[in-house]
């Protein structure tokens, strides 16, 4: 069990999956991240690391079945998943800054406090404008 206001380590497993014009890519990661909760809201962050390059992830599970993924390297995103519901994002770039709508499709959030264990799983497609720029799978699984 955390104590209100802590943080405790915890491992992650991260699969990510991309198909964008009939092209797929996955990514694995394996972090050490902490978890904990502050006014009600539980954060999950670690840095994603790829070659050099350590890049801060968090995701924020609310109380109202809402998740939202915040990652803050040089390109910074801003995502908010609702189940079966549409959502506007941003997705800063050293270009400026993209707005984005994102439907997901599918949300799954599995989480024990006591045992400090839990998965969340998230289809969704994003667009531009109107036009389609990729479907995607996000599979995190964490656990102390």
């Amino acid at each position: 069990m955390i104590e209100k206001n802590a943080t405790i380590p915890v491992q992650v497993k991260l699969t990510t999956t991309v198909t964008q014009q009939g092209d797929t890519t996955t990514h694995h990661f394996v972090e050490t991240g902490q978890l904990g909760q502050i006014q009600g809201t539980w954060y999950l962050r670690f840095q994603e690391t790829t070659g050099h390059q350590a890049v801060p992830v968090s995701f924020r599970f609310d109380n109202q079945k809402q998740v939202r993924l915040l990652r803050n390297g040089e390109n910074r995103l801003n995502f908010l998943f609702r189940d079966q519901a549409e959502t506007e994002n941003q997705y800063r770039t050293p270009f400026g800054l993209v707005k984005l709508q994102l439907k997901t499709q599918a949300l799954h959030l599995d989480f024990d406090v006591e045992a400090v264990v839990g998965a969340f799983e998230v289809c969704y497609q994003l667009r531009q404008g109107g036009d389609p720029v990729g479907d995607y799978q996000i599979k995190l699984q964490f656990n102390s």
